[in-house]
């Protein structure tokens, strides 16, 4: 019997992951606290060369703290992700350079008493040239 009251710190100690807990709320949906994300989409027709590639595969991140998957002490954050992108990439402002193929990915790796959240943010820059000279 004593055995089965130690399971749960068991699991604890061994790295398993806690499944979060149930808010009513679906787990892909954004919060209205700071986790909206909004999109902007704008058509370009890339079957002209009036494009070339500036970077490719630019990569920023953001990673939080998470103690025993229950206590979030820093959350990872889409706009210091999209800043180190920015940052990262040397884009200027004035020049009409845009991302392109951008991914999105959040990961949240445990170990034996914490996790470390991540949102990671990927894409190439490409600037646009105005052939009309």
């Amino acid at each position: 019997m004593r055995f089965l009251l130690l399971i749960p710190f068991l699991f604890l100690l061994t790295g398993c992951p806690v499944p979060p807990v149930a808010t009513g709320f679906p787990l892909a949906a954004p919060s209205a606290a700071g986790g909206a994300q909004i999109t902007t989409v704008t058509q370009v027709t890339l079957s002209q060369p009036n494009f070339r590639l500036l970077k490719a595969d630019v990569i920023g991140s953001s990673t939080g703290f998470r103690l025993l998957g229950l206590l979030t002490f820093k959350s990872p954050e889409h706009a210091e992700a999209i800043t180190r992108l920015y940052e990262k990439a040397g884009v200027s402002n004035g020049t009409a350079q845009v991302f392109v193929n951008l991914v999105y990915d959040q990961t949240s790796p445990y170990f034996i008493l914490f996790s470390l959240p991540k949102i990671t943010v990927r894409g190439d820059l490409v600037e646009f040239r105005d052939d009309r000279r």
